[in-house]
């Protein structure tokens, strides 16, 4: 499936980290114990495939060249991916065979992609305007995402597939739309503006029919849904801020909290409904969080001691609830902006 961009402005440095599970004790809470493998400075890794074996996408920099490359593959093979003429790339989401994103032109625009495994890019073209983005992928290789429409910067969510891009048609009523995930039932996840209330709303797209998921109280989006129907995201408690993380199932969305601080926010949901994302501390700071049958932990509790990491975010979780994410050595700083 997919994780949504997190753009990151690096001051000192980041690692991109899997966290799989390991023979170590289990929480009171049932939440197994961590590894923690170290993917590389300036990595962001952005997806996992869910197959049993760990195909990971993201991007990556290699200084001094400030251009972010997108990658796929097994950790330790990691192939790097190209551009359409342009400088830059990233990979947002895999099934392993198959990986989407956004690369570079020569025009300065980016264009949605598809990739086999061998890293041969196809372009997506748009739905008119000048730039598209693939954020989401299931297992019949029909992709989702958002394009510009015309010049002036206005977007709807799309559908590839068989070839084609073609707008997917999710709508509450007002002019714009962004689909960020869909799952092996075609159901489509995403935000769109619902028009009357000012403010983005997130979607569940089946079967023609859009279904406003509604908010915790200002904005919402939603970023990832399962094969069970079961949708993560984040919403806004009043207007734009705070944000609290969310779960949506059979019609009722239920806020997830944060770890005391203001804001956390859902990033990717398993198969067996774990959930990943982040979440701040009483002390305003930003955590790689787990969501295991609504209680949430600090992903730092569940590493041995000791290591000298600090685990700041979980972008995706995949077979075996092995959790992708980034942080840093406890010496080092960065600052993160969406």
């Amino acid at each position: 499936m997919r994780t949504l961009c997190r753009t990151l402005s690096l001051i000192a440095l980041i690692i991109g980290l899997l966290f799989t599970t390991s023979a170590g004790p289990v929480t009171a809470q049932g939440t197994p114990a961590y590894g923690v493998n170290d993917l590389g400075a300036l990595v962001m890794p952005m997806a996992i495939a869910e197959g049993g074996f760990p195909i990971l996408a993201g991007s990556f920099q290699t200084p001094p060249d400030t251009a972010s490359h997108g990658f796929v593959g097994a950790v330790g093979n990691f192939r790097t991916l190209g551009a359409f003429g342009g400088a830059s790339s990233v990979a947002r989401a895999t099934t392993g065979n198959l990986t989407t994103g956004e690369a570079l032109t020569s025009s300065g625009s980016y264009h949605a992609f598809a990739a086999d495994f061998q890293g041969r890019m196809t372009d997506l073209g748009t739905l008119g305007g000048p730039e598209s983005r693939g954020y989401g992928i299931n297992d019949s290789n029909i992709i989702v995402g958002g394009s510009d429409v015309n010049a002036t910067g206005h977007r709807e969510a799309f559908i590839y597939q068989n070839g084609v891009m073609s707008p997917l048609g999710a709508t509450l009523g007002g002019s714009g739309s962004y689909a960020f995930d869909i799952n092996n039932n075609g159901q489509v996840v995403g935000y769109a503006d619902p028009g009357s209330s000012g403010s983005t709303r997130a979607f569940l797209y089946a079967n023609g029919k859009t279904t406003n998921l509604g908010s915790l109280g200002g904005r919402s989006v939603a970023y990832a849904i399962n094969d069970a129907g079961v949708v993560v995201g984040d919403s806004a408690i009043s207007g734009f801020s705070p944000l609290h993380a969310f779960v949506w199932a059979n019609g009722v969305m239920r806020d997830l909290g944060t770890l005391g601080g203001a804001n956390s926010s859902a990033a990717a949901i398993g198969e067996d409904g774990v959930i990943v994302g982040w979440a701040e501390t009483a002390q305003g700071v930003k955590h790689a969080v787990v969501w295991r049958n609504g209680a949430i932990t600090d992903l730092n509790t569940l590493i041995p001691p000791g290591t000298g990491w600090e685990l700041v975010g979980a972008t995706g979780i995949g077979f075996e609830d092995a959790i992708i994410g980034y942080g840093r050595p406890a010496t080092a700083s960065f600052m993160a902006s969406c």
